[in-house]
Order: C-alpha cells, then sequence, then structure tokens
C-alpha cells in the first residue's frame, strides 16, 4: 500500500493528509503491505491537535489496525490520555500501549507525519510515539506477537525501502548533536 508507488506525488499526499487531520482531528499512515495488510500503519495529527502522542500499530489486517487506531483517538479527542503500560478494551479486543524507542523515530518510522508537520511551516518532528499493541481480541487472532519498539533493536520489516526524509535527517542530525551536548 503505497499512494507514492501509485502516482500521487508527495504534495498530494500531504496535502491529503492535510485534510483528513483538518476533518477528522488526525490520519492513518500505511506502511507497506497491500490492501489487506500493512506492515505498520500510524497516526498523523494525535501531536499537534490534542497534545497526544502519536500512535503506531505494526502487522496484523490493515482494516483491523486502522478500527483499532480510530477508536484510540476518539478516546483522545474525548480527553483521555494514555502512556506506556496502560490497558484499554476496546470493541473488538483487548490493546496495551508501549513507549517507541527514539532510534526507531530517527529511523523515519512516522517519516510522513514529520513531513506533514514541516511543510506545515514548523520544525517539529515527531518526539513521542506510543505503539499500541493487541492483547486479546479479533485484532490479534492467528497472528505472531509484534515486535516491541521500546526495544531499540526490533526491527520492523516492510518490502519498500524507507529512505529517510529531510525532516527525519534533521532530527537524527539534532539528536546527534544534543547527545554530544551542542
Amino acid at each position: 500500500m503505497c499512494i507514492m508507488c501509485d502516482g500521487a506525488s508527495r504534495d498530494e499526499v500531504l496535502f491529503g493528509l492535510h485534510r483528513k487531520v483538518l476533518r477528522y482531528g488526525w490520519a492513518l499512515q500505511a506502511v507497506g503491505g497491500d490492501d489487506e495488510r500493512a506492515d505498520w500503519i500510524y497516526t498523523c495529527g494525535l501531536s499537534s491537535g490534542f497534545t497526544h502522542p502519536e500512535l503506531v500499530i505494526v502487522g496484523g489486517r490493515l482494516e483491523d489496525s486502522a478500527r483499532a487506531l480510530n477508536e484510540v483517538g476518539e478516546l483522545v479527542r474525548g480527553g483521555r490520555r494514555f502512556e506506556a503500560g496502560d490497558r484499554v478494551d476496546l470493541t473488538r479486543g483487548t490493546i496495551t500501549f508501549d513507549e517507541v524507542h527514539p532510534v526507531h523515530l530517527s529511523d523515519g518510522l512516522v517519516a510522513v507525519c514529520d513531513e506533514y508537520h514541516e511543510a506545515l511551516g514548523g520544525p517539529q518532528v515527531t518526539e513521542r510515539v506510543l505503539q499500541v499493541v493487541p492483547v486479546s481480541g479479533a485484532m490479534r487472532v492467528g497472528e505472531p506477537p509484534p515486535p516491541l519498539l521500546s526495544d531499540p533493536d526490533a526491527e520492523v520489516t516492510t518490502h519498500i525501502a524507507v529512505r529517510p526524509n529531510r525532516a527525519t535527517r534533521r532530527a537524527r542530525d539534532r539528536a546527534r548533536r544534543h547527545r554530544r551536548g551542542r
């Protein structure tokens, strides 16, 4: 599932994302996979619109993952705030949250969201993401457990090459400078 692979330009992708964020408060961005599955899918807009970490689900059926992210998004819209370790019962199962290690963010896990924020004129780069981890219910029937992205060595695979975008490269450079004390 790759919008740009289907001929859309980067600007078309970002404008489409912006329309969804304006209409719904957040948008979903799937990476890899096909019409039924995604390698991972994440939100864009929760951090800027609701001051809540963005969310990501690794693997699983695209429809189930999108439904879960939107359901959690509605809870956030209603004022709920989630942190790593929280457990929530959704309509199709129970989930828990895990903190995504910064190395995955600097590797471009939510690259389109970073580009979106940059296109809006801000240097804002997604600093925190929570992984939504299905615990029970329909989301994980017959599925292996997803890799936990709190582990910096966890591998998120995709059949497409993910080249870090400009926002991601800048964020990685800032993080390196910060670690060196500059």
